[in-house]
């Protein structure tokens, strides 16, 4: 009888069970089967939907994809340097809407804002969750224009750049104001310094 023994798949011999063998020694070579599949597949509790194409593109990998992977893209709080690249892009402006009479400005939302000035407006600026870097925030008059802007609160009146005060906003009806707001400690106010340019006017 042409029975091998064997823990894996890679032990199961093609040739066997040869013509010769007899027919009662079917049940021995089924359970050989089974037992190889189920050692060489231990975790494997379900379905596996993967075809041999992509299953093949694992081919020469020699250690954890997402170790590599972690390894080569910054993650939060790995306090990497990006080098070697001539500009970064952003998707979108992050629109915050109309303003009304309040309006909070989340900076973590993204470092390219914007919100339109529909009456006289009060904003905040709320540093939750924002990293150290540069934040725009696009302020557009609406169609009717002279929304005024009281003292944006959550900055320092005493940190703007070239001002001793909080410098005025384009008041023109659809004019835009460039407020800009460096963060020097994360999700904090501490050291901020901040600017306020009209745009064409």
């Amino acid at each position: 009888m042409a029975l091998e023994t064997g823990t894996y798949i890679s032990d199961l011999v093609a040739t066997n069970p040869t013509g010769a063998d007899w027919r009662n020694t079917a049940d021995d070579h089924m359970r050989l089967i089974k037992s190889t599949i189920k050692a060489t597949f231990p975790n494997v509790a379900g379905a596996v939907s993967a075809t041999h194409t992509q299953l093949s593109y694992v081919t020469g990998v020699t250690s954890a994809i997402q170790t590599q992977l972690d390894a080569k893209v910054l993650i939060a709080g790995a306090n990497s340097a990006i080098g070697g690249y001539k500009t970064v892009g952003f998707n979108a402006e992050y629109d915050n809407g109309n303003s009304g009479s309040t309006k909070t400005i989340t900076l973590a939302n993204g470092q390219k804002q914007k919100v339109t000035l529909t009456a006289n407006t009060t904003l905040t600026i709320d540093f939750t969750g924002c990293t150290v870097g540069d934040y725009q925030i696009r302020l557009i008059q609406d169609a009717t224009g002279s929304r005024t802007l009281a003292a944006v609160s959550g900055l320092s009146s005493s940190r703007w750049l070239g001002s001793a005060t909080q410098p005025s906003h384009n008041a023109a009806a659809n004019g835009e104001t460039l407020l800009t707001v460096s963060v020097k400690t994360a999700a904090s106010a501490t050291g901020c310094v901040q600017s306020m340019v009209k745009i064409g006017a």
